[in-house]
């Protein structure tokens, strides 16, 4: 596969390179002839560090919106996608701020539509001992 052709292949051999458009795998399958499997240790992906909350602009985009999160979640395993069942807001978490500005830009793209960053809500409590949050 070059950047302005492509070239249909019938089999590939260790050390080509090449693009393979497979439905059913996701990022960390190991891809080997059926009769000889070959089983790789799994990797482990970080924790999320940042969270936000995303609406989209339109309510009509609102079941675009979790189709194409969890679409994106599935694609990407450093992304985390879920519902604050007191709020209702939908909270996206990944490895920082680029992280998921490119993520809502992906996102945009695949329904062409914008969302907007919000505030996500939290509960602080108060302990008379310790101050708030504590």
């Amino acid at each position: 596969m070059h950047a302005n052709k492509r070239e249909e292949l019938t089999e590939i051999y260790a050390g080509d390179i090449c693009a393979v458009g497979l439905r059913d795998t996701t990022t960390g399958d190991t891809l080997c002839d059926p009769a000889k499997p070959i089983v790789l240790e799994a990797i482990e992906f970080p924790d999320p560090v940042i969270q936000i909350a995303i609406e989209p602009k339109t309510k009509a985009d609102q079941e675009k919106l979790g189709e194409s999160l969890q679409s994106l979640a599935k694609e990407d395993p450093s992304f985390r996608v879920s519902v604050n069942k007191e709020t209702a807001q939908t909270l996206i978490a990944g490895m920082g701020e680029l992280h998921l500005e490119i993520i809502v830009d992906r996102f945009a793209a695949r329904i062409q539509s914008r969302c907007e960053r919000r505030q996500a809500a939290s509960r602080l409590s108060r302990n008379h001992s310790q101050g708030f949050g504590g």
